[in-house]
């Protein structure tokens, strides 16, 4: 049984609905966040810039594991990433939204109204931007 079957499981039984779907988007949007930066291994500094401009978390350290996961959930999809950051580098924010999701697993998605995490695919993708405009 792989990870992405043991997160389905043990989160479908032991959470309530309102934790699995607030968890299922701070995974969602710390890991998406990590692999537009091409960060495998955050420092700290990272994650408290990431949650700063995110605001996901109440402390910092909670997004380690997203962060790891987020890694783990995209593993093998390098290429879609290189197309999402040359989309995103081209101001084409719909296509990082319909690349993003393309990528994404249904597992993973924490709203069935679409706009919901286009919404904020863009704000990752804005504060990724923001991120790359300042280093």
């Amino acid at each position: 049984m792989g990870i992405k079957s043991v997160l389905r499981s043990v989160g479908a039984k032991l959470l309530p609905p309102s934790v699995i779907l607030n968890g299922k988007r701070t995974i969602f949007m710390t890991g998406l966040y990590m692999n537009m930066l091409r960060e495998s291994n955050p420092t700290r500094d990272t994650l408290e810039e990431c949650n700063r401009r995110l605001g996901l978390a109440d402390d910092t350290n909670t997004l380690k594991l997203p962060a790891v996961l987020g890694e783990v959930i995209w593993k093998g999809e390098e290429a879609e990433f290189e197309s999402v950051n040359k989309a995103m580098s081209c101001g084409d924010i719909e296509g990082v939204c319909r690349k993003v999701m393309s990528i994404t697993p249904a597992w993973l998605r924490y709203s069935t109204e679409p706009s919901v995490m286009k919404h904020d695919i863009e704000v990752v993708a804005l504060s990724v931007s923001a991120r790359r405009a300042t280093v």
